[in-house]
Formats: structure tokens, sequence, C-alpha cells
């Protein structure tokens, strides 16, 4: 591999030249390599999931609080379980300047799987009931996306990878091209090997300053709105929030980019299609949440797993 070459291979990951400064003679002096806020550039790149049904671990609690406020939280990397994930990438792929703060503030996850890593693998299913269903306490949800993600602004689907593989010419440009500066948001696509068990796939969403829509009378955010978690005691875990798709079928406006953003972008659509609860959860907490949904959305199916007859 040469720098060439390295640099062509940067665009098949979704880079696109954010800038790039030249002396008077021409001669590229600097170029910044960027991940464009358009999910559209991402759709070719190894890290994209083409898949549209999903499944999140949760609590009894969290799902209960999804379903009054009608919405999905995103956090901020500082939130994520393995502090030093974002670091190790940033290390195995050379980038020369450290993870600073304002991308592990302003870059948001939400965490799934593919559904059909656990089609007919009870023992896959099982494990990750306990790393992540709180030992089959908690809830599994099916999710779908429902709209294209070509038409996502800001968000990323992104399926995780536990190598550089796929990155490689980003190691080499970072080692030999002092010329490119890359965008270090790359880093949240990839984690430790020790982790390729989760399998896990990730929506992105970028918040950094240049992103953000004003209301320039007062100078007020008006999207995102970014909410501190004051449950943490750890500072400037922040988290914002997405519309639950059963709740706004008839009202998918809330959906559409916000003012200043071209209008054929939008938010990503997502609806819980299935409700499983865990094998330690009760009959009763079956039947209970059998009726507040059935009072929500009828379509969404609820039930135990099948796990629980052998607990």
């Amino acid at each position: 591999m040469d720098i060439s070459s390295a640099r062509n291979k940067l665009t098949d990951l979704g880079f696109r030249n954010l800038q790039s400064h030249h002396d008077k003679d021409g001669k590229l002096l600097v170029q910044f390599g960027a991940l464009p806020s358009e999910n559209a550039t991402m759709t070719k790149s190894p890290f994209h999931s083409n898949e549209s049904d999903f499944i999140h671990f949760t609590s009894i609690e969290n799902l209960i609080s999804i379903l009054n406020t009608k919405r999905f939280r995103l956090y901020n990397l500082i939130n994520m379980d393995d502090k030093s994930e974002i670091k190790w990438a940033n290390d195995q792929l050379k980038f020369k300047s450290p993870v600073n703060n304002e991308l592990l503030e302003h870059i948001y996850c939400f965490s799934m799987c593919e559904a059909n890593i656990i089609d007919n693998n009870q023992a896959k299913e099982n494990l990750l009931w306990k790393l992540h269903g709180r030992d089959g306490n908690g809830i599994m949800l099916k999710l779908r996306i429902v709209n294209d993600t070509v038409c996502w602004h800001n968000y990323h689907l992104i399926k995780v990878k536990y190598n550089i593989d796929d990155a490689i010419s980003v190691q080499y440009i970072n080692e030999h091209d002092i010329q490119t500066k890359l965008d270090q948001k790359i880093c949240s696509f990839i984690k430790n090997p020790i982790y390729n068990f989760e399998e896990e796939t990730r929506i992105i969403f970028e918040n950094r300053k240049y992103y953000k829509v004003t209301v320039n009378e007062w100078e007020r955010i008006l999207y995102p709105i970014t909410i501190p978690d004051k449950l943490h005691k750890k500072e400037n875990i922040l988290y914002f929030e997405i519309p639950v798709f059963n709740f706004y079928r008839e009202h998918q406006d809330c959906f559409k980019a916000p003012s200043m953003l071209p209008q054929n972008y939008e938010l990503p659509k997502i609806e819980i299609t299935e409700i499983i609860l865990g094998y330690r959860n009760s009959e009763e907490d079956e039947s209970i949440l059998r009726g507040k949904i059935k009072l929500i959305d009828n379509r969404i199916k609820v039930y135990r797993t099948e796990l629980a007859k052998n607990y």
C-alpha cells in the first residue's frame, strides 16, 4: 500500500474531503478527511449494516420509561460500559491525537444486535440475556427500522468491527501521510476483539458544534436538545431522545429533518415489534405488561423467552 492507494480506500469507508489548504504554487499542505453527516455516504462502507430487524436489551424500568415518554434515549460515549474502547481503537489506528472530550461528549450511541444472530441459537440468546438482560430479569425488545437509512442525517447505522482490518488504510494514513488529518469518529465503529461475541450494531449520532440548529433571535439550541443524566455520578453523561415510531404513525412530521436542513432528511424511524420478558420475570409481570401494551399498540407482541422452560 502507498499513500495514494490508501487515500483512495478512505472513500470506501465513507470519508470525504472536508477542506484542504495549498501553498501559493498549488501544492497540498494539509487536508482533512471527515465522515460526513449524510448516512448515504456510508451505505457502501464495510461498517454499514443493511439489516432492518434488531434486538435491544433493557430493564423493565427502562421499558416503562420508553413507553411513558414515547422516546428512545441515545447516550454519549462517556456512558459506554467499556471505558477504554474508544482509546483502544484510537491507539490501533495510530491517531496522533488522544481521544478528546469533544468526541466522547458529542457522539451518541444506541446499542443493538441484528435479530438474526439468535435465530435457532438458544446458546447465543442465553449468553446475551446473562450479559445484557439482567441475567433473565430484564427485557429484550425486537425493533425494526422502517425508513431508508439513506435519508438519515447525522445518524449512522454501524455494524461494529472487532479488528481494524477494514480500516487498515486509516492506520496507514495516520502513520505515513503527514498531509492528511482524519476524523476520529471512526473509533466509535471499532471495538477490542475480546468483545467479538457481542456482535453489536449501533446507531451513532453526531452532535459536534457545527451540526447544531439554533434560533438566531435568542441564540438558543433548537435541535438536538441534550439532557444531563442526573442518575449517574460521573459528569458530562448526556442523552437525547428520538420518537418511538409506534406512537407517531399518524404524525410522521416529527421525523422530518429539523429546520435549516434539506427536507429529504429524516430521523430514524424505529418501531417496537415484540417485547420479550426474561426467564426470571414472573407471569404477573407478563400480565401487567400485556395490559399496558394493549392500551398503547396491540400490534406489539408480548411474551416470555422460550429459555424460561430451562430455568
